[in-house]
């Protein structure tokens, strides 16, 4: 690993980093005559035929397995004659959340014997439908999409089948895992192969928008890196041009977390786009671990108002010293005219920050420490949720 950033930054992320480690290999539980609740916001999971909790079916959140197990009703259960694997929950129905901490036990499905069962994913948030990532990705590990099952409500099944999760986004990771996005790259065919990609946010919506990233990502292009925009390109294609890359950069984000498509051996660079210490750091280098990737970091952020990884307010990168010296030292070539873009992009910035109320966004950001503090002393993840959400609607959060 490597790290190009201040003394402060680099010994809070390299202490952060010590915690991760290979967890020995993943297991399938079945359950006979299972129980898969959704009470939504009261708790979901696995319960047996005597109506007792299987711990294995915990969520697995950021090392603490820490879930709200519901109480339901124990009469009139719709039940099915079928075997059923407990993939996960819905969640926030997100790509990046998807695939870091709701693929963690879809690692089982790279044994044919489990493909043709019906796959269950709880929607506890009520959405009634899933993205279309989510039938690709299941897809290229075996699955009919006939097969999904989005269960609304408690049922029963005639076996429930339940993997371990063989990832954890903050403690550790397996083989079984890394395995499994093997076995989904190669079931997607070739496309046009690029050894160098730089995966760009700037086909992002305004909102997510990295001012001063077509300066930076201009001298990656001069120095051999495919441009690429993840959000214009349907899933296979993206993961079709990252498996046979072995160097992949780009700004902090999800788009970098197709780095599980890559080779062992590859390097994957990611641009620190904000100042405050925290950041997704830790999650990518999480990913590059379980591939078997080389990590460099590099503060890029010349932002004025500090903000978090995820944010609404302004965000800009620029030549800093620390990219600069990636870029010396890696033997980037770049002169003077490779920056002249930069002022207009400083001006756009400036120009977005004025228009963003940042008065509002300092008062949003005390809110958000505010909820998350207090939040903090409830006891059980699904009634700690329900706290934050009456909390946003009591300080008027926005979000």
């Amino acid at each position: 690993m490597k790290i190009y950033a201040d003394k402060k930054y680099t010994k809070y992320l390299t202490k952060l980093l010590r915690r991760y480690y290979k967890e020995k290999e993943p297991y399938v539980e079945t359950v006979p005559n299972g129980i898969i609740a959704n009470e939504h916001e009261n708790g979901y999971g696995v319960f047996d035929s005597h109506f007792k909790f299987v711990k294995s079916s915990l969520q697995n959140h950021k090392g603490r397995k820490g879930q709200f197990v519901p109480n339901f009703n124990h009469e009139d259960i719709p039940y099915v004659d079928a075997d059923a694997i407990y993939l996960c929950h819905l969640g926030k129905n997100n790509f990046g959340h998807f695939i870091l901490e709701h693929m963690n036990r879809a690692w089982c499905l790279t044994d044919k014997k489990y493909q043709n069962m019906k796959i269950v994913i709880v929607d506890e948030i009520g959405a009634g439908k899933v993205n279309d990532y989510i039938y690709v990705l299941l897809g290229l590990l075996g699955v009919k999409k006939q097969n999904i099952i989005l269960l609304d409500k408690t049922t029963q099944f005639r076996n429930v089948f339940i993997p371990t999760p063989g990832f954890d986004l903050s403690t550790y990771w397996t083989d079984a895992y890394c395995n499994m996005w093997k076995y989904i790259t190669n079931n997607v065919p070739d496309s046009k192969i690029y050894e160098k990609i730089y995966v760009s946010r700037m086909a992002m919506p305004m909102d997510r928008h990295t001012f001063g990233e077509e300066t930076i990502q201009n001298i990656f292009a001069k120095n051999g890196y495919q441009i690429i925009y993840p959000e214009t390109l349907p899933l296979k294609e993206q993961i079709a041009l990252i498996k046979n890359c072995k160097y992949l950069a780009g700004c902090a984000g999800t788009a970098l977390h197709l780095a599980f498509a890559m080779k062992e051996g590859g390097t994957v660079y990611q641009i620190k786009r904000n100042t405050p210490l925290q950041d997704n750091a830790d999650t990518q280098y999480a990913i590059n671990m379980n591939k078997g990737l080389n990590s460099v970091f590099i503060a890029g952020s010349v932002e004025s108002v500090p903000t978090d990884h995820w944010s609404l307010t302004p965000q800009i990168i620029g030549m800093t010293d620390y990219m600069k010296k990636f870029f010396d030292e890696n033997g980037f070539k770049y002169n003077k005219s490779d920056l002249k873009i930069w002022n207009k992009e400083l001006a756009d910035y400036n120009t977005a920050l004025a228009n963003c109320n940042t008065q509002k966004y300092a008062t949003k950001s005390f809110k958000k420490y505010i909820i998350k503090y207090v939040s903090c002393f409830v006891i059980g993840r699904a009634r700690r949720n329900r706290f934050r959400e009456f909390l946003k609607k009591l300080l008027k959060y926005e979000y």
